[in-house]
């Protein structure tokens, strides 16, 4: 039986995790090695295969391993009304501590692939509603969102999130659209000003006062400078256009 034909939880011989990484195609990759995969299953539906391998060391604080905690995050954030993937079934590579998780494909396009007609009001209302929700998505970027054929917006991986019982704080709001706007493969998008036409649609969405906004927006601000600079001093560049306008003209 094929994985995008299994249900519930399975074991997978190592011959057969290596027969279906030769056989789906494959979405990305994490050190050389598939890490998501998508195939048919027998009634000709797209399942995606989420791989998880070992890692020498967990985040602080995670008591679950990444393929339980993508598990328990796909089922808490569906219970909070986001729409991310349904999962179809977990298993092991039998002999190691490799995990894979099946789930259903969004419908939908991922907004990186919109570039910069990425629509801007809808986005910035959907993070606003997640950090209303309490959610804290490390992994916000515009890969890892899907518009929604159906309408609206979706999450693919979720397995670095964090939630919380109340809205988030103005810090971390400010942290995660931050992590946004400095994705490395999306820092384009919001250079001249467009991280700022963003953080200005989601203060309207979320209700902020004239205050709050300005305070959010200067912390966006920070939170971009700093990174930036950091991904230029690990990288061995030079000043990038975003820090430039930061710190010049955003001034």
């Amino acid at each position: 039986m094929k994985i995008g034909d299994r249900r519930g939880e399975f074991s997978l011989t190592p011959q057969a995790f290596d027969n279906h990484c030769q056989e789906a195609r494959v979405l990305a990759r994490k050190q050389g090695r598939p890490s998501v995969l998508v195939h048919e299953d027998g009634s000709g539906r797209r399942v995606v295969t989420k791989v998880f391998y070992p890692r020498r060391s967990w985040p602080k604080g995670w008591l679950w391993p990444h393929s339980e905690r993508f598990r328990r995050m796909l089922r808490e954030l569906a219970v909070r009304g986001i729409a991310v993937p349904v999962e179809r079934a977990a298993g092991r590579v039998t002999g190691t501590d490799i995990r894979v998780v099946t789930y259903e494909w969004l419908d939908g396009v991922d907004l990186r692939a919109l570039g910069r007609q990425l629509p801007r009001r809808e986005f910035a209302a959907f993070v606003a509603d997640l950090h209303a929700l309490g959610v804290y998505c490390r992994g916000l970027h515009l890969g890892n969102v899907v518009a929604l054929f159906e309408g609206g917006f979706g999450l693919l991986d979720v397995t670095d999130t964090r939630l919380l019982d109340r809205p988030l704080p103005l810090r971390m709001r400010a942290r995660n659209l931050g992590i946004l706007c400095a994705h490395p493969e999306d820092v384009a998008v919001f250079e001249h000003g467009s991280w700022s036409d963003l953080v200005m649609e989601y203060c309207r969405a979320a209700g902020l006062s004239v205050a709050a906004t300005a305070r959010l927006r200067d912390r966006v601000r920070t939170e971009l400078v700093r990174r930036s600079i950091r991904r230029q001093r690990t990288a061995g560049l030079g000043t990038s256009p975003l820090i430039g306008e930061l710190s010049g003209r955003e001034r």
